[in-house]
């Protein structure tokens, strides 16, 4: 993340300029007023006074910690991936990837919908390609544990699997067309069935 906080060797509160300690939990409550924020007026209209406000403190205070909006953005976008990427582990790939993708769903439907797809608006992809990393790295893993399980086929092209099934719910979202968890499990098994090595365990039994 662009913020770091360095504590002294005994182990004391974090100083901003002039010595002066810096209040616990103020950086975390930057970051929360900015998502929630962005989840009610999208990124384009997000202001630094508008996150002050919310966060009830000064731009200079904003401005200790990082350098620009878009820096402190970057740092929102990557706490929204510590809470929402973590990969499932049902212990099978198909449950994992239906959990994966119907986390998805409920992503690009709810309120912060407008930040999960600064992901594919090019002119803010400076914004999230380190978050999208992480988010390819997630998928990846899944697809890592299914083939050392021996569930897929070792000619399969990962990326590709995990392309084919998350396009069609960015494509579905992008023209606001209502999805639910039953079209994650139906894109799945359309596209995983090719690849299972036993295509009779794709329910994960």
């Amino acid at each position: 993340m662009a913020v770091t906080e360095e504590r002294d060797l005994k182990g004391s509160a974090p100083r901003g300029p002039g010595g002066r300690p810096r209040t616990p939990g103020l950086t975390d409550r930057i970051v929360e007023a900015t998502i929630a924020l962005a989840a009610e007026m999208g990124i384009e209209d997000l202001t630094l006074d508008a996150i002050a406000a919310r966060a009830d403190v000064g731009r200079p205070t904003i401005y200790r910690r990082w350098s620009s909006k878009e820096a402190l953005l970057s740092d929102a976008l990557e706490k929204m991936m510590d809470d929402y990427y973590e990969p499932p582990d049902a212990g099978n790939i198909r449950d994992d990837l239906v959990a994966f993708a119907q986390r998805n769903i409920a992503q690009v439907q709810s309120p912060l919908r407008t930040v999960w797809l600064a992901y594919f608006n090019m002119e803010q992809a400076h914004l999230v390609s380190d978050v999208m990393r992480r988010a390819s790295s997630a998928g990846l893993e899944i697809f890592r544990r299914g083939t050392e399980r021996g569930e897929i086929r070792q000619d399969a092209d990962p990326q590709l699997l995990l392309e084919l099934i998350f396009a069609p719910i960015w494509y579905r979202s992008s023209i606001k067309r209502p999805m639910d968890a039953a079209f994650a499990e139906e894109i799945v098994d359309t596209v995983l069935i090719a690849w299972l090595t036993d295509p009779k365990a794709r329910d994960g039994r």
